[in-house]
């Protein structure tokens, strides 16, 4: 009995141990706020070719290996696997990064109901993947930062109200995601 508790105290705490929480604190400055940059023509000319996905904001995971796609109409971040010959294989993606959409949660029979009638959706307008593989998803609400399983770390609000029309990760001594807002935005990293 007593191999056995110990056995099962064992792989419960190697389980336990291989889950990795990234909180936003992990990797986006305590304290930082954004700062407007006035040369629009740097990032932008720095920028990620979009990935072949019709309909959809993309980036590239760091391996290259999977394309991450936003929609305007859907729930999640997709994820599809990039082919030998660079393509992504758009029959084999599949939603991989559950966008937060609603602030509460009603659980009333009414809100259940129009739920399933009519699931909630976010646009997502930009997209940009960092150095340890995080994703960032831009919406109108908010930019939404997720670990590289797809599990969302937190929330950085945007610089201004405003439409999210570029996206991308500055890399480097002193890394930054930058945004574009109708005017270029930076915010520091770890």
């Amino acid at each position: 009995m007593r191999g056995y508790l110990a056995s099962l105290v064992l792989v419960l705490g190697a389980s336990v141990g291989v889950a990795q929480d990234m909180p936003l604190f992990t990797f986006a400055k305590l304290g930082a706020k954004w700062e407007q940059v006035w040369d629009k023509a740097g990032p932008r000319a720095a920028a990620v070719p979009p990935v072949g996905v019709p309909g959809a904001v993309t980036a590239l995971s760091k391996d290259g290996a999977t394309v991450y796609a936003g929609y305007a109409d859907r729930a999640a971040v997709w994820a599809y696997p990039v082919k030998p010959d660079g393509k992504p294989d758009l029959t084999a993606g599949a939603p991989y990064a559950p966008l937060r959409i609603v602030e509460g949660y009603d659980n009333s029979r009414d809100a259940l109901e129009k739920r399933r009638k009519n699931p909630p959706t976010l646009a997502v307008t930009a997209l940009a993947v960092d150095d340890g593989g995080r994703i960032y998803a831009a919406t109108k609400k908010d930019i939404q930062a997720f670990d590289p399983t797809g599990r969302l770390c937190g929330v950085l609000p945007l610089p201004k109200a405003g439409a999210v029309v570029g996206m991308r990760y500055r890399p480097g001594p002193s890394p930054a995601l930058i945004v574009d807002v109708g005017t270029l935005w930076t915010r520091e990293l770890k």
